[in-house]
């Protein structure tokens, strides 16, 4: 039986991941995702860089939940990976922005 996420996508992303450690700036666009296996490339220099993008949002949970998603939602899967990890954490930024870590935020002062 073949996966779905195959040899040939595992032997890329490992040539990808070579390529980025040669390379010495961050190579964001080559996030992947599998079924098996969750998200494939995204090395710590990747995680520093969106962690440092989205700094009110915990990105190690919201990439689970996004897995979650994809896992759930088999038909609205995605080809731009790194486009919709974008979005999503941009989502959660603006979320994060809104509530402030859990607490409303309120104009004025007093209780």
């Amino acid at each position: 039986m073949v996966s779905e996420c195959g040899i040939a996508d595992v032997l890329r992303v490992v040539a990808m991941i070579a390529g980025e450690q040669s390379d010495s700036r961050v190579r964001t666009g080559v996030i992947d995702w599998c079924p098996e296996h969750g998200w494939l490339n995204v090395t710590d220099k990747v995680l520093a860089s969106l962690i440092q993008k989205y700094p009110l949002v915990r990105v190690k949970s919201e990439l689970a939940s996004a897995h979650e998603w994809l896992l759930d939602n088999p038909s609205r899967r995605k080809k731009h990976y790194y486009r919709f990890v974008e979005s999503w954490l941009s989502r959660a930024q603006k979320s994060g922005q809104a509530y402030n870590g859990g607490f409303k935020v309120v104009d004025g002062g007093g209780f």
